[in-house]
């Protein structure tokens, strides 16, 4: 599941952000960790071995070596070849991220266009849901490697619940036939099963029955682009360029970055060191950058960022389950409550000391409480009468440039 951290960040203060740095999972520092520790290794190879092993000669080739793969690293575009990969990895992963279907909308509908409590009906209703949530499964099990290794037959489906021995007779019988993945199937036969209710009487109106296959057909568009983005990936040699370009950079960085003997003279070489902390950093956020990219190209696997599609289904098989069941069997009674007659604004607790609005021209005025004043509300003031009142006019021209937040008789 995509890691979370909004609730740890409610407030924007000093330092509020170094918390994230110390979090493992989904971590820039699990992803390249293992990498690090390789190029570090061979970064204090070369290091000893120009500094202990070489003779002067051949140190001056090393030296005129370095020079060259420094010229080279500096001279590569990495950061633009790099930002618009990740520009469209995380534009990718966004869209698929809200392509993934709900059953809720057509859920509350079969419950209320359907709202008999007959046998029958609920019947109809339990197997309308059942089709929706299998077609959700057959989906995700063509793009998730977690689904298909959980439903791998269609007999793994029967026992879980989202299909009937005769319907999976009906789709194996279909499978001799045709070789293409049928996720429509099961929308389908939920089309038919809401025809069939409405010439049976118990759907109440031909709206209703439109309202329902107008959201049956929205899901199947999502089934359909969730399973277009997983044929249509990002063109393999974008992916290919990327990942050479970050490679061939950080291993030429290994010489590129070493540090040379002060007395030599070289341009930028006037300090020696052992430590390459730039060229750390410079690892993390490049290799970072990319293991991001690899990590989101698939939002539907393993990784630490990937979407939990196990939790997904569940969760809406129950509440699918849940609407058509007990919707209208726990609905609670009209009754006259306690507001009657009262606003909302009204049963607020007053703020203690000051009050904002906001308008086009002062984005945030504060108006504390001893300098405010009572206004009558312009509803109560005849039509006429705004016109000629300066103060009016003047309120009223500032709700229509932007309401009040704290309702509309907050003056």
């Amino acid at each position: 599941m995509t890691v979370t951290y909004s609730k740890n960040i409610p407030n924007t203060s000093f330092c509020a952000f170094t918390k994230l740095l110390f979090r493992w999972r989904g971590s820039v520092f699990k992803l390249v960790l293992p990498e690090l520790a390789v190029y570090m290794f061979v970064y204090f190879m070369f290091s000893a071995l120009y500094r202990f092993a070489l003779p002067e000669d051949c140190k001056r080739i090393f030296e005129k070596i370095v020079l060259i793969c420094e010229a080279f690293s500096t001279a590569a575009p990495l950061s633009f070849v790099l930002g618009i990969y990740v520009t469209i990895v995380v534009t990718r992963w966004w869209d698929q991220y809200m392509l993934i279907p709900w059953p809720d909308d057509v859920c509350i509908l079969v419950a209320t266009y359907i709202n008999s409590q007959d046998e029958r009906s609920k019947m109809l209703k339990r197997a309308f849901v059942r089709y929706i949530n299998l077609a959700f499964v057959l989906t995700f099990s063509v793009i998730s490697p977690r689904i298909a290794r959980l439903y791998p037959t269609l007999e793994h489906l029967v026992k879980a619940g989202y299909m009937t021995p005769s319907e999976r007779a009906i789709m194996e019988a279909l499978d001799k036939d045709k070789s293409h993945h049928k996720v429509w199937l099961p929308l389908a036969w939920a089309c038919l099963l809401i025809a069939q209710a409405r010439r049976e009487g118990r759907l109440i109106d031909d709206h209703g029955q439109k309202a329902i296959a107008i959201e049956i057909s929205n899901l199947r568009y999502h089934c359909g682009k969730l399973q277009e983005y997983q044929m249509m990936s990002v063109p393999l040699v974008y992916t290919q360029v990327a990942t050479m370009a970050t490679y061939t950079f950080f291993i030429s960085s290994i010489m590129g970055q070493q540090f040379l003997d002060p007395s030599q003279g070289y341009p930028g070489h006037s300090i020696d060191g052992y430590i390459p902390m730039f060229s750390i950093l410079r690892y993390l956020f490049y290799m970072g950058w990319l293991r991001v990219a690899e990590s989101l190209l698939n939002p539907f696997g393993e990784d630490d960022d990937d979407f939990d599609i196990i939790e997904f289904l569940d969760r809406h098989f129950e509440v699918s389950c849940l609407i058509v069941d007990e919707m209208l069997t726990v609905q609670p009674d009209a009754v006259q409550d306690f507001a009657q007659g009262k606003t909302t604004l009204n049963n607020r607790h007053p703020l203690p000391e000051v009050e904002f609005h906001y308008t086009r021209e002062n984005p945030q005025v504060i108006i504390t409480n001893e300098v405010k004043q009572a206004c009558t509300p312009i509803d109560l003031v005849p039509r006429e009468e705004i016109s000629l009142r300066p103060q009016y006019r003047q309120r009223l021209n500032s709700s229509r440039r932007s309401p009040s937040p704290v309702g509309p008789n907050g003056w």
